[in-house]
This record gives C-alpha cells, sequence and structure tokens, in this order.
C-alpha cells in the first residue's frame, strides 16, 4: 500500500464550498439587506448577523477506531483524551473557526501517551442551507485492547502507544433546513436568538476522507505497513431538532437521528507476516444525539453543547469497523461593531458577486 495523499488542495476544496454554497444561495433566497433578518420569521428569530460574534470556549473531545477482523482479531485506536481551545468569528452569511490543544491543557499520560489536534472550520450560511468545511489532524494514539497483544498487560500499566500515529480527516457537511422558524445557528453561536420554542427536520450530507498512518517500524508490533487506513465516508444524517425557550435569554436544544451510507475503504489487516491489503465499499448505518443549553443576551451570550455520533459498516459476522465521536464543549462570545473595512469589504464582495450573497 501506498502512503498517498489527497489530490485536492485545500484550496481547492475551499473553492468548491464556494461555488457550491453561492449556488445555493442564488437558488433559495431572494436579495435582502445584509442587516435584515435573513428570510426568518422575527416572531421566531432575532440575527445579530450585522454584528461581528467572537466566540471562545474549551472543549474535551475524542473518537476512537475499532477494527474487527477475521478469527476474533480486533484492533481498539484512541488519542489520549483531547483539550481545545477554540476562537469563531461569525459575521453575516461567512463563520470562520479554529481550535487547537494547548500544552498547558494537554499533558503527556504515562499510560495513554500524549496526544495533539488542530483543526479549521469554515460555514457559509444561506438560509435554509448551511455549509461547513472542516479539516482536523490528530496525533498521537494508543491500542485500548493491549491484552490482547500483550497478555502480560493488566491495568494501570501503559498501553501500546502510536505516538507518531496520525490521523487526518478532510471533508464538509451541507444541510437543509425544513422550517425557517428554527435557527441553526443559535444552537452554537450568538448570531441568531431562538424567541420562541420550535422544531425542525434537518438532513445532512456527511462527506469526508480520513487517512491513519504512521511509519512502518513505530507500530510493527501491530501491524506491518505504515499507511493503515484510508477510507471515504458519504452519510445521510436525519435528524429531528428542537429548541426549548424555558425563559427569557435561555434555552435548551437537542437533534437526535439516524445515519446512513457508503464507505469506501482500505486498510491491512493484522499480519504479521505480509502486508493484506483489504479494499471494499460497503454500506454503513449509525446515529446522531446532540443536546446543548445557552444563554444569549443582547451583548453577550454562553453555553455548552455535547455530540455523540457513532456509525459503522460491516463486511461479514466477523468483519467490520467501527467510528466513535464525541464532544462536550463550553463557549462564552460577544459582539463588536464591524470595523469598516470589513464591512466594506463585505459590501464589495457582495457587489460584485455573480449571485447573491
Amino acid at each position: 500500500m501506498t502512503n498517498s495523499t489527497p489530490k485536492y488542495s485545500a484550496a481547492r476544496s475551499f473553492l468548491l464550498c464556494i461555488i457550491m454554497i453561492t449556488s445555493l444561495k442564488s437558488i433559495s433566497q431572494n436579495a435582502v439587506d445584509s442587516n435584515k433578518v435573513f428570510n426568518k420569521d422575527s416572531l421566531f428569530i432575532k440575527t445579530y448577523s450585522n454584528k461581528i460574534n467572537v466566540t471562545t470556549g474549551l472543549s474535551t473531545r475524542n473518537f476512537s477506531f475499532s477494527l474487527d477482523y477475521p478469527n476474533s482479531v480486533q484492533l481498539v485506536l484512541l488519542p489520549n483524551e483531547i483539550q481545545q481551545s477554540s476562537l469563531d468569528f461569525d459575521y453575516r452569511f461567512i463563520s470562520v473557526g479554529i481550535s487547537f490543544s494547548p500544552g498547558f491543557l494537554n499533558y503527556t499520560d504515562p499510560i495513554k501517551g500524549h496526544t495533539t489536534r488542530k483543526s479549521f472550520g469554515l460555514s457559509l450560511n444561506a438560509e435554509p442551507w448551511r455549509f461547513r468545511f472542516d479539516y482536523a489532524t490528530t496525533k498521537g494514539f494508543f491500542v485500548e485492547n493491549t491484552k490482547d497483544y500483550d497478555s502480560s498487560w493488566i491495568p494501570g500499566k501503559p498501553y501500546i502507544q502510536l505516538p507518531a500515529l496520525t490521523n487526518s480527516q478532510i471533508g464538509f457537511q451541507l444541510s437543509y433546513n425544513f422550517n425557517k422558524k428554527f435557527s441553526q445557528r443559535s444552537i452554537t453561536s450568538g448570531v441568531e436568538k431562538q424567541l420562541r420554542s420550535a422544531m425542525s427536520f434537518i438532513p445532512s450530507l456527511y462527506a469526508y476522507y480520513f487517512r491513519l498512518y504512521d511509519q512502518p517500524d513505530s507500530i510493527s508490533a501491530v501491524y506491518s505497513n505504515g499507511d493503515y487506513l484510508r477510507d471515504i465516508d458519504i452519510n445521510l444524517v436525519l435528524p429531528f431538532a428542537g429548541t426549548i425557550v424555558f425563559a427569557k435569554n435561555w434555552y435548551f436544544t437537542t437533534s437526535i437521528g439516524p445515519s446512513i451510507g457508503v464507505d469506501i475503504y482500505q486498510s491491512n489487516s493484522l499480519s504479521t507476516v505480509a502486508d493484506d491489503p483489504r479494499s471494499k465499499t460497503l454500506m454503513s448505518v449509525g446515529y446522531l444525539l446532540r443536546s446543548g443549553f445557552g444563554y444569549t443576551g443582547e451583548k453577550w451570550y454562553f453555553g455548552s453543547d455535547a455530540i455523540y455520533r457513532q456509525y459503522q459498516h460491516n463486511n461479514q459476522a466477523d468483519e467490520k469497523v467501527v467510528k466513535l465521536f464525541y464532544s462536550l464543549q463550553f463557549y462564552v462570545g460577544f459582539r463588536l461593531n464591524p470595523p469598516k473595512f470589513v464591512k466594506k469589504s463585505v459590501d464589495w464582495t457582495q457587489k460584485i458577486s455573480p449571485v447573491k450573497l
């Protein structure tokens, strides 16, 4: 197996995002004043999109890959628990965010090792459409089922640690909100405020490229080739979402729904004798759970958001890959008047754009 990288650069992916969302926007939205509510029912939603909404937060993020092979061979890979700080900016139709794992929040665990993570996200909002582009890298894993490879292992001893093992992922989410009285952007940012309780069906298309790779010699005790797993996941997630406004400026929100899709993957079996690549295209099924609460005032806002997502594909009764992602975030934000050059830049972009932004 070769250690190939995606042919498409982040710049090309970003350009594709812009083309897709602006095309959708020209179809779904009439021209409106950028300082007014974008296609919203003002009795249910208030917008602050004419302000720059600055959000910072702390989050605990983790995920796992469980790979089951014939003859009851299994490999469960996890990073050490990752504490991240984030900074997000929302203005009009665009949202940009970065996050990283600072050293003072993430120590080297003698049992599980050390993990670092960096990510970047860009959202383009054209109600009822929302498009999000993500890129993230995570470095440093351990083998949770170490006892399957070391019979002398007991709880409290270090797991098999893979400090150079890296997961990179790049992809997008495209969602459609069926109820204009329900605000997607009010869930984790202050750019909009849900004034009255509402719910909606929000089907979302998730498409991501994953690559799990390492230097061949560093984990020869676990597998024989450095490029362990590469796959493209395309899933249709079908959640129902609802927000309950239970007091002035306070709300609780939740989403739940199944997912179905395809997983185009290539991996190596756990062979100490020779490289045994497997390449398949399989159907995957799973589910998404999300909940949070928050406060949205006129000048500032805060809240929390929890996400749990799992999906898997099965090739045979004794061969499957399970992916699990979960996170808990606490955030706080405030609003600023946009600098003149920012406002003029966005106005200029809207003016010269071949489609209405």
